[in-house]
C-alpha cells in the first residue's frame, strides 16, 4: 500500500473524503488498477466480513450497486449519451455501502460542452458520494474542471527514481517553457537551501504560477519518503491553497505558505 493510499484511507475512517477527486497519472492500466485496489481497500472497510477478492470479483462484474465506472461506449470522445446513467446514478441513495463511488475514465476525452454541463453535479454531488476523474497521461484539461478537484498524481516506484538527487528533474524539463524553468530553478535552489525564502519570495513574485509550483510540490511528494504526518500536511496545504485562491486571498500570501511547506519537507523528507 503506497502512502497516498494510506492517507485516503485514514480519512476515509476520518469521514473526511472530498467529492470529488482528479487523479493524474502515467498509465492508464496502473491508474486504473490502483483506483481498484483503493475501491477495495474502502468497500472491505466498510463491510469487513467480505474477502477482499470477493469484493474485487464483484467490481469486476459490475455487480456492487454504489460503484459506478463510466466509459466511452464507442471509439473517440464522450458523447451526452454516455453520461446518462452517471446522471441517474447521482439522484439515488446508496443501497449498499452508504456510500457512492463514481468512476470516470479517460477525462481528457469529455468535450468542453458536455464538461460545462457535469460542472453543477461536481461540485455538489451529495454527502455520500465521491467521483474520481481519472486523467491518464496527466492531459492538460480545463481549469473550470481541475479548481473544483482535490488533484493527485500517482507515482510508481522507479519512475524518475535516483538515489543520490535531493531534487528529481522532470524529463521534459529542457522542453520546458522559459517560465517552468524559471520557477522550478528557483524552488529547487530554496531546496537546497542555496537561496533563503526571502530570496525566493522576491524572484518568484513576478512569475507566479500556481499549476507550476502546485507541480513541484506533486513532484517532491512522488519522489521523497515522508511520514503520515507530512502527506496529510500537503493534502491539508492543497485544500488551503485552492480555497485561499477562491476567496480571493493574496498571491503572495499563498506563495509565502508554499514556500515554507517546500523549505519545512527539505528538512523532513528523503528521496526514495
Amino acid at each position: 500500500m503506497n502512502p497516498l493510499e494510506k492517507i485516503l484511507l485514514k480519512k476515509w475512517e476520518q469521514k473526511k473524503w472530498s467529492h470529488f477527486y482528479l487523479l493524474n497519472a502515467s498509465q492508464k492500466e496502473k491508474l486504473q488498477s490502483w483506483v481498484q485496489e483503493l475501491l477495495i481497500s474502502v468497500i472491505h472497510k466498510i463491510q469487513p466480513s467480505q474477502q477482499k477478492q470477493s469484493i474485487k470479483n464483484q467490481i469486476l462484474q459490475g455487480s456492487i450497486q454504489d460503484v459506478l465506472f463510466v466509459t466511452p461506449k464507442q471509439d473517440g470522445d464522450y458523447q451526452s449519451e454516455d453520461f446518462s446513467e452517471f446522471y441517474s446514478f447521482l439522484h439515488y441513495q446508496p443501497t449498499q455501502l452508504n456510500h457512492k463511488f463514481a468512476i470516470v475514465n479517460d477525462v481528457w476525452k469529455i468535450p468542453t460542452g458536455l464538461i460545462n454541463k457535469l460542472l453543477l453535479s461536481l461540485e455538489d454531488p451529495g454527502k455520500k458520494m465521491s467521483i474520481f476523474f481519472l486523467n491518464p497521461g496527466s492531459q492538460k484539461l480545463l481549469p473550470t474542471l481541475e479548481s473544483r478537484a482535490i488533484k493527485l498524481s500517482l507515482f510508481e516506484q522507479g519512475e524518475n527514481d535516483s538515489s543520490t538527487s535531493e531534487w528529481h528533474d522532470d524529463k521534459n524539463f529542457d522542453q520546458a517553457s522559459p517560465e517552468s524553468q524559471q520557477v522550478t530553478s528557483i524552488l529547487k535552489d530554496l531546496n537546497q537551501e542555496k537561496i533563503s525564502i526571502s530570496m525566493a519570495m522576491e524572484k518568484l513574485k513576478n512569475l507566479q504560477n500556481d499549476h507550476l509550483i502546485m507541480q513541484y510540490l506533486l513532484d517532491w511528494e512522488r519522489t521523497h519518503q515522508s511520514d503520515y504526518s507530512r502527506k496529510d500536511q500537503t493534502l491539508k496545504f492543497f485544500q488551503w491553497f485552492f480555497e485561499a485562491k477562491n476567496f480571493h486571498n493574496s498571491p503572495l500570501e499563498r506563495l509565502h505558505s508554499f514556500l515554507h511547506l517546500i523549505d519545512s519537507k527539505h528538512h523532513a523528507s528523503r528521496p526514495y
